[in-house]
């Protein structure tokens, strides 16, 4: 997404597609930047590389995740076959990377990605952990060793997070992405996309308000 970058300091630097604000300037760039576009406030932050993200995926012992149709990525070299699989490590890694041989390029990237972690996260809650404190605070030291973390995000607050999920259902937690006018190309920042502003602060009031219900409803194709 091309939008205003923010450094460090929160002093509006330029406009440049959005992962600029991490390489640039950082995580809490990238807030300030987040925070503005939104208007929502960021409580805390976390980050995982791909070390961790290759980690994380075989701490629970694989992601199940089913190909529809079999398809081959030239860029990666990877024929992804039809069917259930069950992706850890490099090969976790090298699915949510795939977007070459993809019809939609990147947006089916995202979707897969999201996909990818409503998996995870399922097989995750589904280990009762969610309702089992010793558990649970077991695996939230296995995945924190895996993430950078703010410092006043203790472990015991993410614990605690992880309790409040107990009984959500997977099927019942939607992903969507911010809602986009179109793709065009640029000089010196090439291909970008440009944000529906009208139907983005629509989205960004939603989720400050609670009130994602009704914006699902307006928009069912947001999902």
């Amino acid at each position: 997404s091309f939008v205003p970058i923010y450094d460090a300091e929160g002093n509006l630097t330029h406009s440049e597609k959005i992962n600029s604000a991490f390489s640039d300037h950082g995580p809490l760039g990238t807030m300030h930047t987040v925070k503005n576009l939104t208007g929502l406030k960021l409580n805390h932050v976390a980050i995982i590389d791909w070390d961790g993200f290759k980690d994380l995926s075989s701490a629970v012992g694989g992601v199940p995740v089913t190909i529809p149709e079999t398809f081959y990525d030239p860029s990666q070299k990877i024929t992804w076959e039809a069917g259930d699989h069950l992706l850890e490590g490099n090969e976790a890694l090298a699915y949510v990377r795939t977007r070459y041989g993809l019809i939609g390029g990147d947006f089916d990237r995202i979707k897969r990605q999201q996909n990818f972690m409503r998996s995870l996260v399922g097989k995750m809650l589904a280990s009762d952990a969610s309702s089992n404190p010793v558990k649970l605070n077991r695996m939230v030291k296995a995945i924190t060793k895996n993430l950078t973390v703010d410092e006043a995000w203790s472990t015991t607050s993410i614990v605690k997070l992880g309790l409040s999920l107990k009984g959500i259902d997977m099927e019942n937690v939607v992903f969507m992405t911010a809602p986009v006018a179109g793709t065009e190309t640029i000089p010196v920042w090439g291909s970008i996309v440009r944000l529906d502003e009208a139907q983005s602060t629509e989205l960004f009031t939603a989720l400050k308000d609670g009130t994602m219900d009704q914006y699902l409803s307006n928009h069912p194709d947001a999902a």
